[in-house]
């Protein structure tokens, strides 16, 4: 028997926005969340210690590994399985930041990634947005797993195809910011 649940459900969701200068590219765009990331948020809850073979006692979560990356593709949609960005803009950020963000109550709590690339870094047209987080490589929602190498796999994706923006253009004599903000509530 499968019990339902009720008004206590946690909620993971995230939001995009892409702005340069002044201007509002794209504003709070709903982020899918595929499979894969939310595959390493159930094993970093199953596990009980991480280990680094290289470095005694050292496990850098997810956020340390973090990046996002630009695509062009406006025709295919974001699905469970959907692994990369479908045609990706290989410039990497100039700058990757993330932080927790306070919230305002406690039943809401929110990571905040900033990614900029500096002026004429990214100059075709976007169509797919990726945030990549550390992956975890150990088996599924293995309790206790030495990690020797890590990598950075998609956690979620916004794009033109799944109508969470309108296709752009960068200017190259701005600065291109996008900010991805990751939240838990109740």
């Amino acid at each position: 028997m499968t019990r339902e649940f009720e008004d206590t459900d946690v909620r993971i969701g995230g939001r995009v926005t892409v702005q340069q200068g002044d201007d509002i590219l794209v504003d709070h765009a709903e982020n899918h969340i595929v499979n894969l990331g939310l595959n390493n948020l159930m094993i970093f809850l199953a596990g009980s210690r991480w280990t680094n073979a290289l470095v005694s006692n050292t496990f850098y979560s997810n956020r340390y590994y973090a990046t996002m990356n630009c695509g062009s593709d406006t025709t295919h949609g974001t699905t469970y399985a959907t692994t990369d960005l479908t045609n990706k803009i290989s410039t990497a950020p100039s700058i990757m930041s993330s932080t927790a963000v306070n919230a305002q109550t406690t039943t809401r709590w929110v990571i905040q990634y900033i990614a900029m690339w500096n002026p004429g870094l990214i100059t075709s047209q976007v169509g797919e947005i990726a945030l990549y987080n550390g992956n975890f490589t150990g088996p599924p929602l293995r309790w206790d797993y030495v990690n020797t190498s890590y990598s950075a796999t998609l956690f979620s994706r916004v794009s033109v195809a799944d109508g969470d923006f309108v296709a752009f253009t960068p200017n190259a004599a701005q600065s291109l910011t996008i900010t991805w903000e990751i939240g838990v509530n109740q």
